[in-house]
Parts: C-alpha cells; sequence; structure tokens
C-alpha cells in the first residue's frame, strides 16, 4: 500500500525520478530476498517504469507532447530514460 502511494505522488508531483529509484529499490529488495531474478517480476516493473515515467514527461513536454505521435513520444521518452 505504501509503494502504490509512493508511486500516486511521484506521478502527482510530476517527479520522475522519485519513480525510478523507487522501482529501482522495489527491484533490489526483491532481488535480495529472493536471491535469484524472477523475469515476469522484473517485466512487471519495466511496465510500470516506462509508465509511471512517461506520463510526466509527456504532459510536461519532456521527451515527448501531447501532439505528437505515439512513436515520437516513445523515441523522445526512451531518450530522456536514457540519461537517468
Amino acid at each position: 500500500m505504501l509503494i502504490v502511494l509512493s508511486l500516486m505522488y511521484t506521478l502527482f508531483s510530476m517527479e520522475r525520478l522519485g519513480a525510478v529509484l523507487l522501482i529501482f529499490a522495489i527491484l533490489g529488495v526483491e532481488l535480495i530476498s529472493e536471491k535469484k531474478v524472477n523475469f515476469r517480476f522484473v517485466l512487471n516493473l519495466v511496465i510500470i517504469l516506462l509508465i509511471v515515467f512517461a506520463i510526466p514527461a509527456i504532459l510536461l513536454g519532456k521527451g515527448g507532447g501531447i501532439g505528437r505521435s505515439l512513436l515520437e513520444n516513445l523515441r523522445g521518452v526512451l531518450n530522456s530514460l536514457m540519461v537517468y
């Protein structure tokens, strides 16, 4: 529940770095506790990371824009994600 609230807070405040750090922390805790890589869990976190990272990027015009096509937004968001 606390993790969901944290992600919602980062979305409402349009903060991308906090979401990235939170998702990597979740991944680290999962890897330490399970002592093996669960690829389905990692894939789910990557999808959540892209969604949480893309929404503020598109709305704020940092790597995307509302008037741009899906491919242009995807390319711009991925380019700005590489910076992090």
